[in-house]
Order: C-alpha cells, then structure tokens, then sequence
C-alpha cells in the first residue's frame, strides 16, 4: 500500500512553494494513478497566483490519455507556458501507478529515494532534465519530493533528515506547515522588523508493504514542533514609519527648543504641538489605511484575472469532450469579469481580458457572427406588386402567397424560376399556404382548405368551411397529410388523404393543449407548435413531448420565427431582439447561434439542409447564409 504526505509553509507574497496531489487525497489501493506537483517560483503575489492556477488543473491532469510518460511530458510543457513570467520557476512533476514510479523535473529540486538506509538521487544529473524517468518503489522505500532552496545551496541534511523522521503512521493526507529554524533567515528592514522565512514544499511517499502496517518510531525519532507561522508585511512604496519617525524627530526637537516656554507654563504651544502630533498620526494611518485598501483590491482584482484566464482555459479544453461543462466555465469567467469590471472600469487588462471572454465565448459556444448574406431573389422579379410575409419550404421548392392580390407562387431554390400556380379566382380569401412535395395547400376564409398540384396547377377541396373549426393560425402538410392549427377549439385538425380525395378532419392531440397563444405550427415526425408566451410545444404520436431549451448564454425572452428539418436533430429559433437564431438539438441541448445585425428585418425563414443553407425573408427579398 502506497501511503502520501503533503507538507506546504512559509510562503510569503514574493516567494513560493506549494505541493499538490491530484486527485486531492489519494485513497488507500486505489486503481487510477495518482499525479502529483512540487512547484515554487517569486514574483508579485506568487502565492495566490500559483495556488489558483493550480487548483483548476484538475480537470487538464483528469484528460484521458495512452502513456503515462507522455501525459508528464504534456503536462510539463503545459506548467512552463503557464509559468513562463515567473521568475525562478523550478518544478517536479510525477505520477504513481501500481507501485511504479514516473518523474519530470524542470529545476534542482531535491528527489531522492530512500531504500534499505541509503539515499540514491532519482535525477542523477542535469541529463536528465525535462526527461521522464520511471522505476519500481518497493516495499519500505520512500522517495521525497521537496523543492529546492533559494540561491544556489540546497538544503542541508539537518533539514532533509528532519522530514524522513516524521512519525510517518501519524501523518494524515492533508496539508500541513512545516518551518523550522533551520529554514530561517533574517532580513532587517529599517522600521519593519519582519523576519522572513525560506518557503518550502515536498510530498513523501511510501511504500507501506501489502499488510500496510506502519512501523512505529523509534526512542530516538525526532519530533517536528508545531508550526509557527510568519508573516510579511509589505510596505507601500511611501514608507509610512519612516514619514512618521521623522516627524516625531522633529517635534520633539521643536519641544527642546521652546523648553523654557514650557516651563513658564505656555499652555498654547503645548497644545499646537500635540494638535500637530495628533494630526501626524491620523494622517500617517489615513494614508496607510487608503494604500491598504487600494493594494487589497489590487490583488482581488489580479485574482480575479487570472480565475477568468483559467477558465477560459478549461473551456477551450472541453469544448468538444463536454461542450455542457464548456459553456459552464464561461458563465464562470463572465460572472468573474463582471466583477472586475466592478472593481477597476478603466482597467487596460480587463478590457483585454473582456475582448478574450468574448471571442472565447464564441468559439466555444459557436456563435457566428456578422454572418454573410446572399441575395437570393427579389420578390418584385415576380410581379411588381408582389409581397409576402411567411414562406413554405419542402424538397427544393419554395411556396409564397401574397396575402393582398392572393396569388400563389412557387419558385425552384436551385433554378431560381418563379411558377405562378393560382389566383384569387381559384383561392379566394387565401390567409395561409404550405407546401408538401409537389402538393400546396391553402387556408381561405370562404373556401376553406385547398389542395393545389404544383406540376398541374389542378385545385381540388380538402374540407369546405367547417362551422367547427374556431381560428385557423396556421396550416401545414406532411407526408400526404393537411393539419391545421385552431387556437380557438385548442385542438390540431388533420386530414389524411383517401381515394376520393380528404377523410373528414380529425383530431390529432390525445391529450389537453394550451393552444390559445398559438401561431405557428412546424411537423417533422412530431408536432412543433410556436405561441407567443413565448414557448414552443411539441406533441408526438398526440401526445404531449418534453422540449426544453438548456445551455444557452443569454436568456430567450422572446421568439420570432421557428423551424425544424426532418432529418437534422436541430431546432432553429428565430430571436429578433437579439438579432440572432439559436440552434438546439430536438431535446433542446443548446449547439449553436448565428448573428447578424440585419435579423431585426426577417419575416420568415426555413433552413434546407440538403445543401446547408439558411433562407431568411427580409424586407420582400429572400437572402442565403451558410449552414455551419
């Protein structure tokens, strides 16, 4: 059984080192490997930079991979990317799998394995830098991790034996401070007084043997005393206590220069002086106080940054694997930025960083933007006056009806040839078309349902004007069938073809509808129905189906237009306000957005997906933008 010991302490704002161990707490025979980092490193804030960075590598540690030598070596690769501005980087990266060991080092960390009372180095020389190197820990062997000392020296064998006699059976697998006085220097700083301490990390890990009995220490086993922990105080560039001890050097020789004044009991300059005391020292703390104000959120503000940079990070790494968890870390990172942009407006670096959320944002979300679009034809090539406001599309061919001079028209997509199949003779009061194949179909309010072949221009009667139906809001054909939407008798009609023409109406729905809100209908296989709550319904076989849009970045509030293909698992939403159409799948995933500043002006569209186009009515001209 293989036993770890994590030890991190006397870090500071300039100086770091930290160890980690992913997953957090290695659990007794487990299966999975266990990676682990030694890392330390100086810079601004070094400390909380490290730390945050770190603990959302998880999820890049976690990635599936082949080789354990290659997983070190990515990951390695991945950590001096990372780290590059810090200064005095070194780390050792190493994974532990069924009792073989895997190292990396970048830097003179201390990495020594301890077998049968002798220490071997595990890097015997700089050859072996940025190299995996691997070997079997045996049962009662200890390797020790730990990161190496600033300047040139390491630490000394005082130290390193120190850790080796740690009552190992009471240690548990967690963090711990480990300073001693060996780890201690000095540095004197005028007015400050603070003593600095070396940071230092390491992991120790043992082979605990198949039973996993520890060994108890002997007599002469050292114990470690509890931790002391100190800290440094960093002065602002203005040193407040050298301000103020000048000042007070200076008042107290103004108080000897005018002694003989306070002997003959000159009250008044006594009280100018302490007034002039006390103002120095409120002013002395004001100052302080502002400057630490203004430091603190300075380093929130840093944190901030950089939790948004990670986050981005992970988004770009999940994007594919799990594109929900993708769009999770950016709803993170916005959240973040929000709060940045609160703390610092004026901000070059989050201005920046609110350029990076947005174009991440897009790349993982697969937002297009500024699409392009194609004109495809003006309606007024048809007939001057013509105008419609909703389209009809199946299988290559396009229907229109212009609701004004009731002309009906449809228009190859690929030949772009309009072919003028009725007028207001054969129509009527002609309010709705669909088209199925080469079969129209249209709603008229003194004819009632029509059924027109496109290719013969022949007009046959569906159903008369049926005193049951309540409002028609819209009508639709698929696979030979007619069915229409009625909001007021909440109910969808259909009519199946027969030999003498169309069976009696139908009711489609098995179940209670709300369709008083009602006014699009969409069939695939099953029934999509657009209200203006707005929410789409969908029924299947009759019955009422789940449909429910989810991952999406910014809310839907409202829906325009709405459009489903047969084969494709897609829904498209049409969202006027925000000038995009949002893609989900037909469970209601979120997969994709398109934008365009001119989706404001669109009356209807459709999407073909046999040649991957969007066709979007805009204005009386029809226009194309590419599927992606």
């Amino acid at each position: 059984m293989l036993k770890f010991a994590k030890f991190i302490g006397a870090n500071t704002d300039f100086s770091t080192a930290q160890a980690f161990l992913f997953p957090r707490v290695p659990l007794e025979n487990m299966e999975k490997e266990v990676f682990g980092l030694v890392i330390s490193g100086s810079g601004e804030d070094i400390f909380v930079y490290v730390r945050q960075k770190i603990l959302n590598y998880d999820a890049e540690v976690a990635a599936p991979f082949e080789r354990i030598t290659e997983k070190l070596h990515e990951l390695g690769t991945s950590l001096k990317a990372e780290f590059s501005t810090i200064e005095n980087l070194k780390f050792t990266l190493f994974c532990v799998k069924d009792s073989t060991f895997y190292g990396y080092q970048f830097g003179n960390n201390y990495v020594e394995i301890y077998r049968d009372a002798k220490a071997s180095p595990v890097f015997s020389d700089s050859t072996l830098q940025e190299k995996v190197i691997s070997g079997f820990i045996k049962s009662g062997d200890r390797i020790l991790i730990l990161s190496a000392k600033e300047g040139e020296s390491n630490w000394g064998s005082e130290v390193v034996d120190q850790v080796l006699k740690l009552p190992f059976g009471e240690v548990d697998d967690a963090e711990a401070l480990f300073a001693q006085d060996e780890l201690k220097r000095e540095r004197v700083e005028d007015f400050s007084g603070v003593r600095n301490i070396d940071p230092v990390a390491f992991v120790l890990i043992e082979n605990l043997g198949e039973k996993g009995a520890v060994t108890e220490a002997s007599d002469t086993t050292t114990v470690l005393p509890k931790p002391r922990i100190n800290f440094k105080v960093r002065l602002p560039s203005f040193n407040v206590w050298i301000y103020l001890h000048r000042i007070s050097r200076r008042l107290v020789s103004l108080i000897r220069r005018t002694h003989l004044q306070v002997v003959f009991g000159n009250k008044k300059v006594i009280l100018i002086i302490g007034a002039l005391i006390f103002i120095s020292i409120i002013a002395g703390l004001g100052y302080l106080f502002f400057q630490s104000r203004h430091q603190t959120e300075n380093v929130r503000l840093n944190n901030l940054i950089t939790s948004v940079e990670t986050n981005l990070n992970e988004a770009s790494g999940l994007k594919d694997s799990d594109p929900k968890m993708a769009a999770e870390k950016i709803s993170q990172a916005k959240a973040r930025l929000v709060e940045a942009e609160g703390l610092s407006k004026e901000s070059s670096k989050v201005a920046e960083l609110k350029v990076k959320v947005e174009e991440k944002e897009a790349e993982v979300l697969k937002i297009y933007k500024n699409i392009e679009l194609e004109l495809f034809m003006s309606l007024d090539l048809i007939k001057q006056t013509f105008k419609t406001e909703k389209m009809s599309f199946s299988t290559g061919r396009l229907l229109l009806l212009d609701t004004n001079d009731k002309s009906l028209v449809a228009i190859s997509t690929e030949l772009k040839t309009p072919n003028i199949i009725a007028g207001p003779q054969q129509l009527g009061d002609a309010r709705i078309a669909s088209i199925n194949g080469s079969n129209a179909f249209v709603y008229s309010l003194d004819k009632g349902i029509l059924h027109l072949d496109i290719d013969t221009k022949k007009t046959s009667v569906v159903s008369q004007k049926d005193e049951g139906w309540g409002e028609i809001k819209d009508l639709f054909g698929f696979s030979g069938n007619v069915y229409g939407l009625d909001s007021g008798k909440n109910m969808i009609w259909k009519y199946a073809p027969t030999e003498s023409g169309y069976s009696q109406k139908q009711e489609y729905l098995r179940s209670e509808a709300n369709l008083g809100l009602a006014k699009r209908m969409v069939i695939d296989y099953s029934v999509w129905v657009l209200t203006s709550e707005p929410d789409i319904l969908k029924f299947t076989g009759g019955g009422s189906d789940f449909y429910a849009m989810s991952g999406l970045n910014d809310p839907l509030t409202q829906i325009d237009g709405l459009f489903v293909p047969e084969e494709l698992d897609a829904v498209f939403i049409l969202d006027k306000s925000t000038n995009r159409i949002l893609v989900t799948k037909k469970n209601g995933e979120y997969l994709a957005q398109y934008i365009n500043p001119e989706f404001f002006k669109v009356s209807d569209f459709f999407v073909d997906e046999e040649i991957k186009k969007i066709y979007l009515l805009i204005e009386n001209k029809i226009y194309t933008t590419a599927l992606k």
